[in-house]
């Protein structure tokens, strides 16, 4: 009988990490998930936990240094099963993951049934991307986008609304339109309202734009 399975989550938004658990759990019975909420958190258990045989991270988290931190985990853990899990959908971003040595890139708006054969891809050593994955319209790679941070007491020193404040915090964390009036409870049609305000105010002509313009906000405040 086959050793039960070992797999780290690492994702910094506890609603998508636990039911990404969940739906691992219920799809590869026996299953065993540990979870952690940060890069550094994560390189800790995978050096506790040598029986890991796959790990799944999220880009934008908290400790994630770019390219650089898949490459690290390649090179220090040659047989680990990588994949990246993001609500980035940027076809040059993810050949640049698989470049890099992870063996599959997961969209977060993918559904359950695509996202069980995914990891079952992954599983059995094969690599998975997508079937369709758009190019970032001016040509720049989503990667370049920072993880700033901007937690709420950060967001508040921005001149917006609370709501706008809300939307900028999730848009910072690389989530879709879709993802963010899903976590705010919103109809994704205000989602697209209130970036446009939030486009407006921070002068900016995109989310890239939006974002990188947030940060230089915030950085100057200690």
């Amino acid at each position: 009988m086959a050793d039960p399975l070992e797999i780290l989550i690492a994702d910094d938004h506890a609603l998508f990490r636990k039911g990404f658990a969940m739906l691992l759990q219920d799809s590869l019975p026996g299953t065993s998930v540990i979870e952690a909420t940060g890069f550094d958190t994560a390189l800790d258990i995978l050096a506790g936990n040598p029986g890991i045989s796959a790990a799944f991270f999220d880009l934008m988290m908290p400790g994630m240094a770019g390219i650089e931190s898949i490459h690290a985990v390649r090179e220090a853990y040659p047989d680990l099963r990588i994949a990246v899990v993001t609500g980035l959908e940027n076809r040059s971003l993810a050949l640049q993951v698989i470049d890099a040595g992870a063996n599959g890139y997961i969209l977060k708006s993918a559904s359950e049934e695509e996202m069980v054969r995914a990891v079952n891809r992954l599983l059995t050593g094969e690599t998975y991307l997508p079937s369709v994955l758009p190019n970032v319209p001016d040509g720049r790679s989503a990667w370049t986008l920072p993880h700033i941070g901007l937690k709420a007491e950060r967001v508040a020193d921005l001149p917006l609304t609370q709501r706008q404040r809300d939307v900028m915090t999730e848009l910072a964390g690389g989530l879709s339109n879709k993802e963010i009036a899903r976590r705010l409870g919103l109809a994704e049609g205000t989602v697209k309202v209130h970036l446009a305000a939030i486009f407006r105010v921070l002068s900016a002509r995109n989310r890239t734009e939006a974002v990188l313009k947030a940060s230089k906000l915030v950085s100057s405040e200690p």
